[in-house]
């Protein structure tokens, strides 16, 4: 998984314009598809629509198996949604509303060890997405 990581830091920061598609359906093999058709990203709808923790894991693995990374919007920067999707080894996390400092250290300290939080565990594998704008959709 962490290939998708790396591939989509590398492009970013080359300027280059990454392509992905939202997804809200519960069916995870849309997400496959639209990795299989050579988009960098798969974008899981967590705030809006009816996927849970289950259909989010799924649509990660999917889009692996496609070829692109899985981009996971959150409802809130609550701790205790965001510990389970960083568990799952999800590549990018998204948070909404990040327009305080407050809201941004919020949702750092979701992310990161003690003693710069309370959370009990971090994946390597993931990054923060500070302003979703930054990845334009195709």
């Amino acid at each position: 998984m962490e290939k998708y990581t790396t591939m989509i830091k590398e492009k970013s920061n080359k300027g280059k314009v990454l392509c992905g598609v939202a997804v809200s359906l519960s069916d995870s093999s849309v997400s496959e598809l639209i990795g299989l058709s050579g988009y960098d990203f798969v974008w899981i709808e967590g705030e809006h629509g009816a996927l849970d923790r289950k259909d989010i894991q799924q649509h990660m693995t999917a889009a692996h198996a496609g070829g692109a990374a899985s981009l996971i919007r959150l409802a809130n920067n609550n701790p205790d949604l965001v510990e389970p999707i960083i568990d799952m080894g999800t590549d990018i996390i998204c948070f909404p509303f990040i327009n305080t400092t407050q809201n941004a250290e919020k949702a750092v300290s979701a992310c990161t060890y003690p003693p710069y939080s309370y959370k009990r565990m971090q994946s390597s594998k993931s990054f923060l997405l500070w302003k979703y704008e930054s990845f334009r959709l195709c």
